[in-house]
């Protein structure tokens, strides 16, 4: 998933530690973009979970976002502040996620979180580990729970489609374009 800063990643590599021990099957991919991959090596070593987490690195950022739907939830962990704009950011990612059908769980004062809450397309928590665990074991554990958030979160990506967000402004701006050519 995406997860601001690597204090995040860690906070995630952790809780999915615990996690791992109730659902042994599952795994966790992280893009690393900026992180330090040895450091994030040695945690996942330490935590005994080198079969069970993967690296993506040195792949188009594109690339990464068409394989979404390979994963099963997408995690917009943002540790928001007063001195970090991220609130207000395009949450690229989380859209990327709720376009492939995979249902989002984010914190919960993140820009988009509201909607995502609202739309039922994923969960809006608490930066905290015990809530994020009992969300991610509730989704796991409830398929049609899981599947009902999947079918929202398509629903909710088609009201991010750049060209009816752009048509929807002209109308509402009562401009008529004109074609000048």
């Amino acid at each position: 998933g995406y997860l601001s800063k690597e204090e995040n990643v860690i906070f995630a590599l952790t809780t999915f530690a615990q996690l791992k021990q109730l659902f042994p099957q599952i795994t966790l991919t992280i893009a690393l973009g900026h992180l330090h991959k040895v450091k994030l090596l040695t945690i996942v070593k330490s935590l005994k979970l080198v079969n069970a987490v993967y690296f993506i690195e040195n792949v188009p950022h594109q690339l990464i976002l068409e394989n979404y739907k390979n994963y099963g939830i997408g995690l917009g962990l943002m540790s928001i502040s007063e001195h970090d704009p991220a609130e207000f950011r395009d949450p690229t990612e989380i859209k990327a996620f709720l376009s492939a059908g995979i249902p989002v769980i984010c914190s919960q004062d993140f820009s988009i979180s509201q909607e995502i809450h609202n739309q039922k397309a994923g969960i809006s928590v608490k930066h905290d580990r015990k809530t994020i665990l009992a969300v991610l074991t509730r989704l796991l554990s409830n398929k049609e729970e899981y599947d009902y958030y999947s079918r929202n979160a398509i629903a909710l990506a088609k009201k991010f489609i750049w060209e009816d967000q752009f048509n929807k402004a002209i109308k509402n701006s009562n401009l008529a374009i004109k074609n000048h050519g």
